[in-house]
């Protein structure tokens, strides 16, 4: 009432409300679209960027497609959630996993410093290191002990189920009973997957054209003498199977 003044106050208020951008997720060890036979993954993305300062990400890694990662912020009073069992917080923009041979999916979402989410983003992973090693027979030259006349073996072989499928085989005929094949092989005319082995002519088959496949065979001509089929096999990860022998007399 005697009209003095005070001194200004002031009182700052800081508002996010904005939803954070879906992070962009991206592998040098683990392509989205291939097969893997490292069981380390490295997955990495770039910092969304929000009002409130960075943020923290919320993933999960596990076999479905659509998880929705569930960790929270805690709250200001640290009655909040926080993490989850199933799900965990990051304050980095990456992160390196172990994981075990199997179809994975990363699931991944930002956090504002307010707390409003971004929308999940969904990496698949794809590891296999296993690989089995073909077995194989011959309905013409059964017993390797036993001279025949035909010049032609007819060699068949199955293997078992490969989690990223066969992407092809490497198979060689010499004198030697224990050589590791290096020569690529097709079946020519294609063969389609089943539990029955299939014939066809070997042929020279380039990296580009192998298509999976689980039994099958060759038809080869060879003189006279004591030969062994060499052949092992390899997958959409890369394995490569021990190799397996076959011996034939003529």
């Amino acid at each position: 009432n005697a009209g003095n003044l005070s001194e200004v106050a002031h009182y700052r208020v800081k508002i996010d409300r904005a939803v954070p951008e879906t992070p962009i997720i991206r592998s040098q060890t683990h392509a989205s679209d291939q097969w893997s036979k490292s069981h380390i993954v490295d997955l990495r993305w770039d910092e969304v960027p929000t009002l409130s300062g960075p943020p923290r990400y919320s993933f999960a890694f596990d076999h479905a497609s659509d998880t929705v990662p569930d960790a929270v912020l805690p709250s200001p009073s640290g009655r909040g959630e926080g993490e989850s069992a199933e799900t965990r917080l990051l304050n980095t923009n990456h992160i390196e996993q172990t994981l075990d041979d199997g179809m994975w999916y990363f699931h991944l979402k930002a956090i504002s410093g307010t707390g409003i989410q971004s929308e999940t983003a969904h990496y698949p992973i794809r590891i296999d290191s296993q690989i089995a090693t073909p077995i194989i027979r011959s309905p013409s030259h059964g017993n390797s002990a036993i001279w025949y006349a035909n010049p032609s073996p007819v060699i068949e072989w199955t293997i078992a189920d490969d989690l990223s499928g066969i992407a092809g085989y490497f198979g060689e005929w010499d004198g030697q009973p224990t050589t590791i094949p290096q020569t690529p092989i097709s079946i020519s005319p294609p063969l389609t997957p089943g539990p029955s082995p299939t014939k066809g002519r070997g042929e020279q088959l380039d990296s580009e054209s192998r298509s999976p496949e689980r039994s099958e065979g060759s038809v080869f001509t060879l003189p006279n003498g004591v030969w062994y089929f060499h052949l092992r096999a390899i997958d959409n990860a890369g394995n490569l199977s021990e190799t397996a022998h076959y011996q034939v007399r003529i």
